[in-house]
């Protein structure tokens, strides 16, 4: 049976670009399939477009996201999304504001695929029901 990691965007992103914590990540894809949600891919190209970056360091990019599943959006998916939505505002969790749109497709995704998130951000995932979450 394959096991799969959904990869948090921060982790993503520790991981590709080797950031100062990277090392503490890789051993949690060892023998398991990193994905990425399409949020993440997203995220990414998002915040290289911000910043600027040229071809090379795109194409880098690219190549990074071409190692991993990258998790399309899926009807029932966004039905999940919703339904987690209105969770996350009637218990108050982060997930729940309207600035955690990205982290809760994310989570979605997580859930959807019955698979751990690896992320950075305990902070927004803590605690939402459903999600096994690998934190260091």
């Amino acid at each position: 049976m394959t096991n799969f990691v959904i990869v948090d965007t921060d982790v993503f992103s520790y991981l590709w670009q080797e950031k100062s914590n990277y090392k503490q990540y890789a051993p949690y894809l060892n023998g398991n399939v990193p994905v990425l949600s399409f949020t993440s891919v997203a995220e990414a190209y998002f915040g290289a477009t911000k910043a600027g970056w040229g071809p090379a360091r795109l194409k880098n990019l690219d190549q990074a996201i071409r190692r991993y599943v990258v998790v399309p959006y899926d009807e029932q998916l966004s039905k999940l999304w919703g339904k987690l939505k209105a969770t996350a505002q009637a218990t108050s969790h982060p997930l729940g504001a309207a600035a955690q749109t990205n982290d809760l497709w994310i989570c979605a995704t997580a859930i959807f695929h019955g698979a751990p998130l690896l992320t950075n951000n305990t902070r927004h995932f803590a605690g939402f029901p459903g999600l096994k979450l690998i934190t260091i």
